[in-house]
């Protein structure tokens, strides 16, 4: 296993120590590069900078974004992160904001995938449809 290849798959092992739950957790990354910046292993540098790479890749799997026109209840929040968990196969966590220019419905952003169930997704895509 060449250097680089070593330092990647050391950062990813270290990913997985920094979840709690299945989601990345604040305590366990400080903890994490706390034991880093003291043990000071070879590649350091390149460890951490590949760290950095799949920490925040992690976070933005792991992040559910409703976007709506208000109103959203508690519950159909809770049912879409269900929803979404069960299909993704890992813990998400769920924000929520507020985008009028939907018209109706809402549009989910899940990482690098987006699922737009609004209106104004709806007639975009039929404007699109017949032109």
């Amino acid at each position: 296993m060449t250097g680089e290849h070593k330092y990647k798959a050391m950062a990813k092992a270290l990913v997985g120590v920094s979840k709690e739950n299945g989601l990345v957790s604040e305590a366990r990354v400080r903890a994490t590069l706390d034991t880093l910046v003291q043990q000071k292993p070879d590649g350091l540098r390149q460890i951490l900078h590949a760290y950095l790479f799949y920490i925040k890749r992690e976070i933005q799997n792991s992040r559910v974004l409703v976007e709506h026109t208000g109103g959203i209840s508690t519950e159909s929040l809770e049912a879409i992160r269900s929803q979404l968990t069960t299909e993704y196969g890992r813990p998400l966590q769920v924000a929520e904001s507020v985008n009028p220019d939907l018209i109706g419905g809402v549009k989910i952003h899940v990482g690098d995938d987006v699922i737009d169930n609004s209106v104004a997704g709806r007639l975009k895509a039929l404007e699109s449809s017949i032109l």
